[in-house]
């Protein structure tokens, strides 16, 4: 499925994506003739779609090697757009941590990766649990910090004096709760006045300029609600109801 004019190379994924943007595929394989009866076909689950295409149409996948994405969309069957990369096998967390931003001069900011950010700009940390199996996504700044100095009650925030949340200099960070988080941005000025709770609620997964831009899209006639739905990472009757205005109205 094309994916507008903003995304014209991209190919989008119309079944289930998962909470990390990533497409999943489920198939049923077909069965086999024993004797006089046929075995009926295995159900497959929720694999990852572009790792399945790759094998399909470009053979199996080396050993220790992954498909990653490289135009940012994780969803898209572009197999253009992915390319196979060694896994970082053999490196303690902490490494793969540091791998994920820009580390300057000790008094800089250390910019994330712009691809593994949230809504907020903060930047997010996804990997296995080695003890137990389990994938753990947090955001970057909360697990370092738990890493240099300790549990973060889980009611307080990581901040940044340098107000930029995708760095990752400790030397910027001050750990607050959320009346001092909700004071530091009044300060800064990066309160919009003017709007109803929308970006600002704890559960939000958008932005307001997100969905400006979303109902600009739709009203152009070549975007569908399940096509914005799968580029901004929501439900297709979430989208809707924004796009009726039903959510996210301003004053």
């Amino acid at each position: 499925m094309p994916l507008g004019p903003e995304r014209p190379d991209c190919i989008g994924w119309r079944a289930k994506i998962d909470k990390y943007g990533i497409a999943q595929f489920s198939y049923t394989e077909p069965g086999k003739q024993v004797g006089e009866f046929t075995e009926i076909g295995r159900k497959v689950n929720g694999i990852n779609a572009a790792r399945w295409a790759w094998e399909a149409l470009r053979g199996l996948i080396p050993e220790a090697h992954k498909v990653s994405n490289t135009c940012g969309l994780k969803s898209c069957q572009n197999l253009d757009h992915w390319v196979l990369k060694p896994m970082n096998t053999g490196k303690t967390l902490w490494e793969l941590y540091e791998l994920k931003f820009t580390k300057g001069n000790p008094d800089e900011c250390w910019p994330w990766q712009e691809k593994s950010r949230d809504k907020d700009g903060y930047g997010i940390f996804s990997y296995r649990d080695r003890e137990t199996g389990k994938n753990i996504t947090v955001r970057a700044t909360r697990w370092a910090w738990e890493q240099l100095y300790g549990p973060l009650d889980p009611d307080k925030f990581v901040c940044h004096t340098c107000d930029n949340p995708p760095c990752q200099n400790p030397r910027h960070w001050f750990e607050g709760y959320p009346s001092q988080n909700h004071a530091d941005m009044m300060a800064k000025g990066r309160h919009k006045p003017g709007l109803k709770p929308g970006e600002d609620h704890c559960r939000a997964k958008l932005t307001w300029d997100q969905v400006d831009e979303a109902r600009r899209l739709h009203a152009s006639g070549e975007w569908t609600h399940q096509a914005l739905a799968d580029r901004y990472g929501v439900g297709r009757r979430a989208m809707g109801r924004i796009l009726n205005n039903e959510r996210w109205t301003r004053r």
